[in-house]
């Protein structure tokens, strides 16, 4: 092989690292700078009052939708690691707590979410009397609607979890009941 021929085997394969490089191939091991900042954001914006924590939440989601597949990918999995670990801690205190303990904790519950559908419904009305009729940051949710997601991590739980769940839910619902208003909406089945 001559030095030419071996001047252009190394330019071509310079060529082909440097063009992988360009195209994402290889990657820099760790999150990126942008997935590190909204995580930190994600910890801190639960603190904010209610109204806040919505346009945070709401701006957070643009930004994840522009990251790079691979860590939207790694945000999702840390977030979804979260919500299970935040969701069994409650239960395991809902489920050692006296039974007062458990209706306040209930009562608790139940007026969080309403005020939650009360947010909602405002923002409904708000995004339709806008132009476009949609309420801001929803587009691109998940296929099966906004409980599609929370379904899917509840197939992927451990029985035991699941159970607890259940008879949470039936508990909320009865306390509901008792209350006078409707069950609330659990994760939509299919």
């Amino acid at each position: 092989m001559s030095n030419f021929q071996k001047w252009m085997a190394g330019g071509a394969g310079l060529l082909i690292v440097a063009m992988a490089v360009w195209m994402g191939w290889f990657r820099a091991a760790g999150p990126s700078r942008e997935l590190t900042q909204i995580q930190a954001e994600m910890v801190s914006v639960q603190h904010l009052p209610a109204a806040e924590r919505g346009k945070a939440m709401g701006d957070m989601r643009t930004r994840i939708q522009q990251l790079d597949p691979a860590d939207r990918d790694v945000l999702r999995a840390e977030m979804r690691r979260s919500m299970e670990v935040g969701m069994q801690q409650r239960l395991d205190q809902y489920f050692t707590a006296a039974p007062r303990d458990r209706v306040a904790m209930l009562d608790k519950e139940i007026t969080a979410q309403r005020q939650r559908e009360a947010r909602r419904s405002q923002q409904a009305k708000t995004a339709k009397a806008s132009s476009t009729g949609k309420m801001a940051g929803r587009e691109g949710g998940p296929p099966n609607g906004p409980r599609g997601g929370m379904q899917k991590m509840l197939d992927n739980t451990s029985p035991k979890f699941r159970a607890q769940m259940a008879e949470y839910r039936r508990d909320m619902n009865e306390r509901r009941r008792a209350l006078g208003l409707p069950p609330s909406r659990g994760p939509r089945r299919g």
